[in-house]
């Protein structure tokens, strides 16, 4: 509610003179500078094809108040190439192409009204079941580490690498390789904290 007062404020204390809201004004005057360097060739009275310095060509129509920048769309504030073709017809006036809803007049008229108070007597609640958070499973502990096949990683650097990947493995459960061994059973793939042996 602050900040519908400081809006209306602005409205209702905005020079007779002006037009256009604040916002309005600042975005027209930003694309003003761009159309100083805008070159164009009119296809019709409404109609141009206008190039900008970087050689990019843009169509404009100001009877359909279409561009194919798309910012003349966007927010219905002329664009740098809308004016550019504005001013090169006889007629320069921007204030018929701007849209009447980023008026001074329409501004006051948003922000005088008050909101009408809704009546809530009468609501009643709907039958809705009970919230519950969504069912889901999260493991206890640390996660599992995944272990590679020794013939889908890349092996380590070094003489001593070299021979512990051409060590034979001792039997079945070192087939998956690990550079890791337990302290326990002396076995490779697996800590002294997930050894099956029974600690001495």
């Amino acid at each position: 509610m602050d900040q519908r007062f400081q809006r209306l404020e602005l409205a209702v204390g905005a020079h007779q003179a002006e037009k256009w809201t604040p916002w309005a004004r600042g975005k027209l005057q930003e694309h003003r500078l761009l159309a100083r360097t805008n070159t164009i060739v009119m296809r019709s009275n409404t109609q141009g094809l206008v190039r900008q310095l970087n050689d990019n060509v843009y169509t404009i129509d100001l009877e359909a108040k279409i561009c194919s920048c798309i910012v003349f769309q966007e927010n219905g504030i002329p664009c740098s190439h809308a004016i550019t073709t504005i001013f090169a017809r006889p007629n320069r006036n921007l204030t018929s192409y701007m849209p009447e809803s980023l008026s001074i007049l329409t501004w006051k008229k948003t922000y005088t009204s008050n909101f009408p108070l809704i009546d809530i007597s009468d609501l009643t609640k709907l039958p809705l079941s009970e919230c519950h958070p969504p069912l889901t499973r999260v493991p206890r502990g640390r996660p599992k580490k995944e272990r590679f096949r020794k013939d889908k990683i890349r092996g380590p650097r070094g003489e001593a690498a070299a021979q512990a990947i051409a060590e034979p493995a001792r039997d079945a459960d070192d087939e998956v390789w690990s550079p890791y061994h337990c302290s326990t059973c002396g076995q490779r793939g697996h800590f002294s904290t997930t050894c099956k042996r029974p600690h001495d």
